[in-house]
This record gives C-alpha cells, sequence and structure tokens, in this order.
C-alpha cells in the first residue's frame, strides 16, 4: 500500500487551530484562540501551571502583605524584549495602565477592579494609578483597595501579559516571533533567541488555520501536522489502531462547558425555563457520547 507523506522539516513544530485568533494584542485577548496565541508571545509576571498552581513568571518572587492588599514582585535579571530592549518594572507599570486606559478599549480591564486608584485613573481624573508602582528597576508592587484572595490569579491571564508599544507594534519577551500572518491560512513564528527559559528547541513554529476536523485528520496522517487534538468523535477509532495507539497522549485539562443566557430578556427572564433548561442537560450522557 503506497501511502502520500512528506518528510517532516526537523526544525519546524507544525500544530493547528480551528480558527484564526482574534486579536494578538493581549488588551483585547477575550476568546480562547487569542489566549492560546498571545502566551506564544508575551510573558506574565506568574504563570499557571498544569492545574491552578501559580508558578514565576517574569517575577521570579514574590511576596503578599499579611493584610493581603500589597504584592511586591522581584523580576528576574537580564530579560529581554524581542526588540533587544531590557524588561525593568516601568514597563510592567505601562502594560498594566494601557489595559485600563480608556483609549485603548479594552474589555479585560475589570482584572484591575480591585487596585487602588483604578476608577480615578480610568475617570482620568489621574494621569496613573497609584496602585501600580516601579518601586526600582526590578521590583514592581500593587496596592489593592481590598483582599482580594484570587488576584494572583488574575496576573497569569493572557490579558495581564508584559508588552510594550513601539512604532505601532506590540513587542512581547516570550519564546516565539510572529513573521507572517495569512487569515484563514497560517501563522508562522520564529524562535527568541534570547528568551529568558531558553531557546526554543526548534527554529520556527506553524500553526495552520483548520476549522473542519476531516482536514485535520487528513493533514496529519499525510505529514503536515506534528501534533493534532482527536476529534472526540473519532477517538475509539484511533485509540484501537496499532499504528497510532502509542503515539496518543492522554493530557488533563481543567476546563468549563456552558450555555450563556440572557436573563433580561424572554424566555430565559423566567427562573422556572431556566430551572428546565438545566434539568434538560444529561451531564453524564454528554460525556459518554460527546465527548466520549
Amino acid at each position: 500500500m503506497f501511502q502520500c507523506t512528506i518528510q517532516p522539516d526537523q526544525n519546524q513544530l507544525t500544530i493547528t487551530l480551528a480558527g484564526d485568533p482574534k486579536s494578538l494584542d493581549p488588551a483585547h485577548a477575550v476568546d480562547v484562540r487569542s489566549g492560546q496565541v498571545t502566551a506564544l508571545m508575551h510573558d506574565n509576571l506568574v504563570r499557571f501551571g498544569h492545574g491552578t498552581e501559580i508558578h514565576a513568571g517574569l517575577a521570579e518572587s514574590w511576596e503578599i502583605s499579611d493584610d493581603g492588599k500589597m504584592y511586591s514582585f522581584h523580576l528576574r535579571d537580564s530579560v529581554f524584549f524581542q526588540d533587544g530592549e531590557i524588561l525593568n518594572a516601568s514597563h510592567v507599570k505601562t502594560s498594566f495602565e494601557r489595559i485600563l486606559d480608556p483609549k485603548t478599549g479594552s474589555r479585560n480591564s475589570w482584572i484591575f477592579r480591585d487596585v487602588l486608584g483604578v476608577e480615578s485613573y480610568k475617570n482620568e481624573e489621574s494621569d496613573e494609578v497609584v496602585g501600580f508602582d516601579a518601586v526600582d528597576f526590578h521590583t514592581f508592587s500593587i496596592t489593592l483597595s481590598k483582599p482580594f484572595a484570587p488576584f494572583l490569579g488574575f496576573l497569569a491571564m493572557p490579558s495581564a501579559s508584559i508588552v510594550k508599544f513601539y512604532d505601532d507594534k506590540l513587542i512581547g519577551t516570550g519564546p516565539w516571533e510572529l513573521d507572517d500572518w495569512v487569515r484563514d491560512g497560517h501563522m508562522l513564528f520564529s524562535a527568541n533567541t534570547r528568551y529568558f527559559e531558553g531557546q526554543p528547541k526548534l527554529d520556527r513554529l506553524k500553526i495552520r488555520i483548520l476549522p473542519e476536523a476531516l482536514p485535520r485528520v487528513a493533514e496529519f496522517v499525510t505529514g503536515y501536522l506534528d501534533i493534532m487534538e482527536i476529534p472526540n468523535s473519532e477517538y475509539d477509532l484511533w485509540m484501537k489502531d496499532q499504528d497510532w495507539s502509542d503515539h496518543i497522549q492522554h493530557v488533563r485539562q481543567l476546563n468549563s462547558y456552558y450555555i450563556g443566557l440572557n436573563c433580561s430578556r424572554p424566555p430565559f427572564n423566567d427562573v422556572k425555563v431556566r430551572q428546565a433548561v438545566n434539568y434538560a442537560v444529561d451531564v453524564d450522557l454528554i460525556l459518554k457520547t460527546i465527548f466520549f
């Protein structure tokens, strides 16, 4: 039997997304795909592990005051932006204030709602957020108006990435730099050779935009994709295929699936209707038949 395959590029990883990200600007990254792609190019003070644990990012350590209101972050030495400039605490301040600037029009400003002085800044009564303080070159502090335990996790979200805006271009510190973006086609990245955790192991990363499951499978089997998420409906088929079963990796994920209802309009302004929808959702059946 002959199989049409290509010779893999040993210096490039090719993966896929079901659609283009809506924005590569963390200030406007409100969908999952935008978050996934911006995380390739930008870093945060802290980041999530494989679960809900928080790990060091651009900040190598931090302290939280006894009253839970002040967070002090100590930045790593010698972290470079992709244009060669070294990161300092003032970049963190301007990056966060950009999210809150009404001119930016970010829908993610809510993550900083408890920071001291936010409303004055948003109302243009102050030219800075007093709760953001670049203490020195490597120390940045955030003061909240009240304790809020989940706040550290907010700083690990894509919208809290540290970026700088120069010559109409957003520049980050992340492991990958965007070289080319053909909408509905592909995104091509090159490795950041100065990345603070070491240069990526491959020179290039390519993301193919493939909305439908069947073309993704065909591209993977013929060698145009290096990694593919198995379509839920085909899980059993791949698991039983001896050519592929040993290559399948299982990864635990923390996901939420939901139906969004507008409770201010009929029929969902009626609590009885909302309860009926809830009763109609058979979680066990969905897990077994749709998600396998």
